[in-house]
């Protein structure tokens, strides 16, 4: 991963390590979550996340400036995609 992302951008190539770690926790408390999912494409759960976090926002926030703590919370969010509409009813 490193010898493909780091000569381009240093900051991606730690947050998708970030990430793939954060998904290895997941699937490890929660395999439910994960039920059905047979590959995860950490580019289209980066771009997920920016939409997320950028969704009825004026201001662009960009993924790369949260904490560790906001980029799991943003992770699990993502993955929880049932209960979205359980919360907004």
């Amino acid at each position: 991963m490193y010898s493909t992302i780091q000569p381009f951008n240093v900051i991606q190539a730690v947050l998708q390590q970030e990430i793939i770690l954060y998904c290895g926790r997941l699937i490890a408390t929660n395999p439910d979550m994960f039920k059905g999912i047979l590959k995860i494409r950490v580019g289209c759960v980066m771009e997920a996340m920016t939409l997320q976090l950028n969704y009825g926002k004026k201001k662009q926030l960009m993924v790369e400036n949260l904490s560790p703590y906001a980029i799991r919370k943003l992770l699990q969010k993502i993955f929880t995609v049932k209960e979205w509409g359980q919360i907004e009813q």
